[in-house]
């Protein structure tokens, strides 16, 4: 593992490459989450949904309009939507390995229209394919890869049965940023 300025630790392989892989981790509580790309820089992040003082968090997570949107009532449980906003803004100052030293301020996560707004000199001339879901009433999820157009995007969903095997909770193969399988792809939007 290798550190690079204030972001977190990457494999130590040369990034230069043309299939550099890349993987992330993320955990909360007993939950682990972990992501892969044969290429590309890619972020995830998992949490678990526990009651806080969200509006402190939103003032330094969200934007204007994520923050009223938190207030609408109308809107369903706000602290499910905070974490939803939370883990794609964490999962993609990962992939950008800017970490938490991006203002997160500055992404524009949109859940009803399943489009991510967020500056152009992130990753200029990347694609980015994003997702967010609800894994469990009490667990928000997301990944965010940044690729090339080359690289298909597949995302799979596993749990750890009670058994020692591993079985496949759902595939979800295409953009959800609403969280609903089957959306269209989600690409840059700058």
């Amino acid at each position: 593992m290798a550190r690079e300025g204030r972001s977190q630790g990457l494999l130590g392989l040369d990034p230069r490459e043309p299939d550099f892989p890349g993987l992330n981790i993320s955990h909360s509580g007993p939950w682990v989450a972990c992501a892969f790309t044969p290429r590309g820089q890619l972020g995830c992040d998992v949490e678990r949904v526990i009651p806080r003082a969200i509006d402190t968090l939103a003032e330094v997570a969200c934007s204007l309009s994520e923050r009223a949107r938190l207030a609408d009532r109308q809107a369903g449980d706000p602290m499910a939507l905070f974490y939803r906003y939370w883990t794609v803004k964490e999962a993609l100052a990962k992939a950008c390995r800017q970490g938490l030293a991006l203002d997160l301020r500055t992404l524009e996560v949109s859940l009803d229209s399943g489009a991510l707004f967020y500056p152009s000199s992130i990753v200029p001339g990347s694609h980015l394919a994003a997702i967010s879901v609800l894994l469990e009433p009490f667990l928000a999820g997301a990944m965010c890869l940044f690729h090339d157009d080359s690289c298909g995007v597949d995302w799979r969903w596993w749990r750890r049965e009670a058994s020692p095997a591993w079985r496949e909770v759902r595939p979800i193969l295409a953009n959800p940023l609403s969280g609903r399988p089957g959306a269209p792809d989600l690409t840059a939007q700058a």
